[in-house]
């Protein structure tokens, strides 16, 4: 039951940020969204383990795809996101060199923080 709800609350998280659940059933319905699945019951508690579990097909995202995409990302919910690089924030070196990463000298090592800071502001007791 508890992970029910941490599924449910985490998928309502998830579409407010208008991104997609990571939670799906075979069918690759959000159980949460009792619309989505019209033979589930409302609270969803009469669902196996089994309907949960499903093999996703995915593929591996390039270097600057990923790169790209936290840039978009952090640009796109400013008030959820930051976005950093272990070499600014930490003083580490590069991964590489301009030859590795054309679309990123030296390949920088990005972080990307999401966190409520409305809710959490930075340096309050709630954000640590």
């Amino acid at each position: 039951q508890r992970l029910r709800s941490l599924e449910s609350n985490t998928n309502d998280r998830l579409k407010a940020l208008g991104t997609i659940s990571f939670f799906r059933d075979r069918n690759n319905n959000d159980p949460s969204d009792t619309n989505s699945n019209p033979d589930s019951n409302s609270d969803n508690s009469e669902q196996s383990p089994s309907r949960r579990s499903t093999i996703k097909q995915y593929k591996l995202l390039s270097s600057e795809s990923i790169h790209d995409e936290l840039h978009r990302l952090s640009k796109r919910y400013p008030e959820f996101t930051t976005l950093t690089n272990a070499q600014d924030e930490y003083g580490l070196p590069t991964a590489g060199d301009a030859s590795d990463c054309s679309f990123d000298p030296g390949c920088r090592n990005w972080i990307l923080t999401i966190s409520d800071t409305n809710r959490h502001p930075p340096g309050s007791a709630s954000s640590k």
